[in-house]
């Protein structure tokens, strides 16, 4: 099995798009409405659910229309979407974790030491 790495290329590619576009759109509206990394992680489900779906589809195709859809079906075309399957999903649960980490933590006062010798602070 050799590794697909046009495939890995091009999804970091739209997933740099994705981002890419959703920050600009952000940006005009001055307001952080569209996250482009769940636009991405959506598009993959999607993907996901109708390569699932069409497999089934065409390997319950009849005897003599199956011969054209046999490299769909081999062993070697299911590893390859199992491991991009894999592979979403850690980065779902990896995105999860961060942005639950992220909320967990909370907002800390940034405290800016003005003078030594005062010893005074300004909170931000």
């Amino acid at each position: 099995m050799n590794f697909p790495w046009f495939q890995l290329f091009l999804n970091f590619m739209l997933l740099g798009a994705a981002v890419f576009i959703c920050n600009t759109i952000n940006a005009s509206l001055r307001v952080a409405r569209w996250k482009g990394a769940l636009i991405f992680v959506g598009f993959c489900l999607l993907a996901m659910a109708l390569d699932f779906v069409l497999i089934h589809v065409f390997a319950s195709a009849t005897s003599a229309e199956r011969t054209s859809y046999v490299n769909l079906a081999s062993i070697s075309a299911w590893t390859e979407r199992v491991v991009a399957y894999v592979i979403c999903a850690v980065g779902i649960v990896l995105a999860l974790r961060f942005r639950q980490r992220s909320r967990s933590r909370g907002r800390r006062p940034v405290i800016i030491q003005t003078s030594e010798y005062t010893q005074s602070e300004l909170a931000g």
